[in-house]
């Protein structure tokens, strides 16, 4: 059961050409395995330099479904467990991204247009005298849930829509695109794209609802250095205890784990600290981040706690910093080659004896001699594809966890 990430990042610092990477989770894995870089697959690079559009984005998509369509009839594949290999099926369960990829990845609209939403058919009216999208009313009980047969045929009638004019048409009236994830027959792009709530929650409301404090005075510059101890007093009651609601959601949503009714309880509240900003700040302050906070209970429903579908982490900076260690390492060698192989030829007839470790001992009573060997230490400086990075984590034992007996805290330590 994959996940897929997809995330722009600047490859070059101070400039602003944006670079994509398309990745792949396995949810099969333990929570505590399946982010860690070793275990992501980095399926595609996007070079830039700006961000793919939806038809650049389908170029992209096309080979990884093809591989998608392959793995759902089952491929063999040889393991560990099964040197003579075994049938691997795969299914795509979950598109985890932030909004704008999300909406590309998937085929829908962008958060500024007027079908904003890629759960409901609720198509958002324009502010009177303003460009901005009004996405206030948070009553989504009298929402109608978009369909995922219905939405096949809106992504069908777009693809086979040549003129620029009429697929604008097309996505003004129903919110679609075509992606090549609707080639996975199997696949709901509704039910399946996640609305993550990193950037929902946090990078999205939290840091709204700070300028929305901030336009009307409550927070100066003195007080926001002073922010973490001060917010109830600079915050006028109403306006901080609309804020607790909020926060009481989060606290809900995003542990480890979750029951039912706290995930009602988070669903409840949301809804009341949007209707709550909107009287408070007006229409326009609400964002399509606070709109999507209806959709968090039915997705964790379907996917469980945050914690088991949250993807965002730019896993390209590890990759690169791996992928370019050699790159770093042969520069250094290229430019102190003839210093650097005279101190390795010094050191290379040198004894390598440890008082810590029971070596084997040679017929003579001498412990073996283990000779430097130079060539292979540069190859791996020298080859990119040598299976060294020398950031490998340390096993276990290197720093075994020494258990100390258990001993209680004292009334004054909590005091």
């Amino acid at each position: 059961m994959l996940t897929l990430n997809v995330d722009w990042f600047q490859l070059f610092e101070g400039r602003t050409h944006a670079s994509g990477a398309l990745y792949l989770s396995m949810n099969n894995l333990p929570r505590e395995e399946r982010m860690k870089p070793e275990n992501i697959i980095l399926v595609g690079v996007m070079p830039g330099p700006k961000e793919a559009k939806i038809d650049q984005m389908n170029n992209f998509l096309e080979s990884l479904v093809d591989e998608l369509v392959e793995l759902y009839g089952g491929v063999t594949v040889k393991t560990a467990s099964f040197p003579n290999g075994t049938i691997v099926y795969a299914t795509l369960i979950s598109i985890a991204c932030d909004i704008p990829a999300a909406r590309k990845t998937t085929g829908f609209t962008g958060h500024a247009s007027t079908n904003a939403c890629h759960k409901c058919k609720r198509h958002f009216s324009v502010i009177a005298g303003s460009s901005k999208i009004d996405y206030s009313r948070f009553d989504n009980e009298s929402w109608v849930t978009r369909t995922k047969e219905m939405n096949a045929i809106y992504a069908n009638m777009w693809a086979c829509t040549e003129l620029s004019a009429e697929r604008a048409d097309l996505e003004k009236q129903n919110g679609t695109w075509f992606s090549e994830l609707h080639c996975l027959h199997y696949f709901d792009p509704i039910r399946c794209t996640i609305v993550d709530p990193m950037h929902n929650l946090f990078l999205g409301t939290a840091k709204h609802m700070i300028s929305s404090w901030k336009d009307p005075g409550y927070l100066p510059a003195a007080v926001l250095v002073r922010m973490q101890c001060l917010a109830d007093d600079a915050l006028p009651e109403k306006d901080f205890k609309n804020w607790t609601l909020f926060v009481k959601a989060c606290q809900k949503l995003t542990g480890p784990s979750a029951m039912y009714s706290e995930i009602d309880s988070a669903h409840q509240l949301l809804g009341d600290f949007g209707k709550k900003c909107e009287i408070l700040y007006g229409n326009s302050s609400i964002t399509p981040n606070m709109y999507l906070h209806m959709n968090l209970r039915e997705l964790m429903f379907d996917f469980g706690p945050v914690y088991e579908f949250c993807l965002q982490v730019t896993f390209m900076r590890v990759f690169l910093e791996k992928a370019f260690n050699s790159t770093f390492l042969y520069a250094y060698f290229t430019n102190l080659l003839p210093p650097i192989i005279q101190f390795l030829e010094s050191i290379a007839q040198v004894m390598l004896v440890s008082a810590l470790l029971p070596l084997p001992c040679l017929e003579n009573g001498h412990p073996p001699v283990l000779a430097f060997n130079l060539p292979m230490f540069l190859q791996v400086v020298t080859n990119p594809w040598y299976n060294v990075t020398r950031s490998e984590a340390l096993p276990p034992t290197t720093l075994p966890i020494k258990l100390q007996p258990l001993t209680m805290m004292k009334d004054d330590h909590y005091q």
